[in-house]
């Protein structure tokens, strides 16, 4: 369900096509059988809808936003000409679209002086793919030229500084890490060690930790404090990594972890395993969030950006 990823992104090597050749042998594409099956009829009729509701449950968008969705269709459909199945579907690509759309805010705190480093924070739960994420990106980030520096305030888990900076070499970024301190304490010093030496983007690694553990979880608000203490504006950026093939538990940690920090994106990590996409459209439904990054394998570049336009579109496709 929602396995459209092959057409979303436009790949020129031969791994990226043999990926998505896989991926689409693994996964069934139910929404595709249903778009089919409408353009098959002379006539819309009741059942359509219901099965549409059952496949955006199935694709964990979940039962609460199908219903809005279903209910924002029901309430613009009668100034439509939708006797014509192609009508109905440009409608509903429509209506997903404004269905992901409406509530969007600007992130003001992306509006910083370009002298200034931009902060970003990485959390979730244990094995989301913290790490991996931040190695990704920053290889991202490096091939634009920008100067990133990682810190590793991962301390709890084993391996973890060291696993961060062997992507600070991959990505040819800097590093920064402190034995034997608190995650806080690293961060502090890390940004610190920052000061005049004109980074364009610092990532801060974090420890997973389970979202009712709340003495862990009140570690990642004394981060947040720390790190706006060094500058007002930080965290730019504070991603929750989910891993896409929790379905609907990750809207457990999207809420728990909202409590905590002002989260301003979501990245989702294992779209390269058997995943339901719906999960993109009921974060940004429930909780406000769009999803900014997919993460689509262990490679450096197989970290893709997110576009709801592409991901809409290519829902209808043949």
């Amino acid at each position: 369900m929602f396995n459209f990823f092959k057409k979303i992104f436009k790949e020129k090597t031969q791994k990226k096509k043999k990926f998505f050749f896989n991926l689409e042998n693994v996964q069934e594409d139910q929404i595709s059988e249903w778009v089919q099956k409408i353009k098959l009829q002379n006539e819309l009729t009741e059942n359509l809808l219901d099965e549409l509701k059952i496949l955006l449950i199935k694709s964990d968008l979940g039962i609460e936003s199908t219903q809005n969705l279903i209910s924002q269709m029901h309430k613009n459909i009668s100034s439509e000409n939708l006797s014509q199945p192609k009508y109905f579907l440009n409608f509903l690509r429509d209506q997903i679209l404004l269905f992901y759309k409406q509530n969007t805010t600007k992130n003001i705190k992306n509006d910083i002086s370009i002298k200034k480093s931009k902060i970003y924070l990485f959390v979730g739960v244990n094995g989301s793919g913290k790490t991996t994420t931040i190695g990704k990106l920053a290889t991202k980030l490096t091939a634009q030229n920008k100067k990133v520096l990682l810190i590793a305030a991962d301390t709890f888990r084993t391996g973890a500084i060291e696993q961060l900076q062997s992507w600070s070499n991959t990505s040819k970024s800097n590093f920064f890490s402190k034995a034997n301190s608190q995650p806080a304490s690293v961060i502090f010093e890390g940004l610190k060690y920052s000061e005049n030496q004109n980074y364009d983007i610092i990532l801060c690694d974090t420890s997973g930790r389970l979202q009712n553990k709340d003495n862990l979880m009140q570690e990642l608000a004394k981060i947040d404090r720390v790190i706006k203490k060094y500058n007002p504006q930080a965290p730019h950026e504070i991603f929750l990594i989910l891993d896409a093939m929790t379905g609907q538990e990750a809207l457990k940690q999207v809420e728990s972890f909202s409590k905590i920090l002002p989260v301003t994106g979501i990245i989702l990590t294992k779209f390269d395993h058997f995943s339901k996409g719906g999960l993109i459209l009921a974060i940004k439904h429930l909780y406000q969030l769009e999803t900014k990054y997919i993460g689509v394998g262990e490679a450096p570049n197989d970290l893709l950006e997110f576009d709801i336009h592409n991901y809409v579109n290519c829902l209808f496709e043949n």
